[in-house]
């Protein structure tokens, strides 16, 4: 069984580093992130679930002590006791990754592009548009037909549904 440890931010890849350190084997999910400076690109790797990972306690069990490892900032708990998480869904984010162990978060997409959607909420409810992709903080790009032309907008994926 897994639990999942809440990290000070940006201190994943530390928090990491140091409960592997310390004998427990962890997993923190990582995908291939775009960042624009400068009208430069460049990829970087970036936690799939920020200021989370997860920790293996099939192997070497709970202790308090993790609470102050370095880069870690609480453990996820239940009534003192860590809320567990399957290893099944842990199995299930680890076959999303390639061969270098990075997430294709096309791969875990609700949509693929192209596909119908319609807008929920907002101005325009009820208005079918076309999924573009994910953003990189998660959000969904849409075209809207807005006034005859193809508009893009970023939504939250709670606020869209399939057609």
């Amino acid at each position: 069984m897994w639990g999942a440890a809440f990290t000070h931010a940006q201190q994943e890849f530390i928090a990491l580093e140091n409960i592997e350190a310390q004998g427990w084997t962890g997993y923190l999910p990582r995908y291939e992130k775009t960042i624009s400076h400068a009208r430069k690109k460049r990829l970087v790797l970036s936690p799939l679930f920020p200021r989370y990972l997860f920790i293996n306690f099939a192997i070497k069990p709970f202790a308090h002590s993790l609470n102050n490892t370095k880069g870690i900032h609480s453990i996820i708990t239940n009534v003192n006791r860590p809320a567990l998480i399957d290893d099944e869904t842990i199995k299930l984010l680890q076959s999303k990754e390639d061969s270098s162990g990075i997430i294709n978060t096309d791969a875990i997409s609700l949509f693929d592009k192209g596909d119908p959607i319609i807008v929920q909420t907002g101005i325009f409810k009820g208005q079918i548009a076309t999924f573009e992709s994910m953003t990189d903080d998660q959000k969904i790009k849409i075209l809207v037909d807005l006034l005859g032309k193809k508009t893009s907008i970023t939504l939250r994926s709670h606020e869209v549904t399939s057609f």
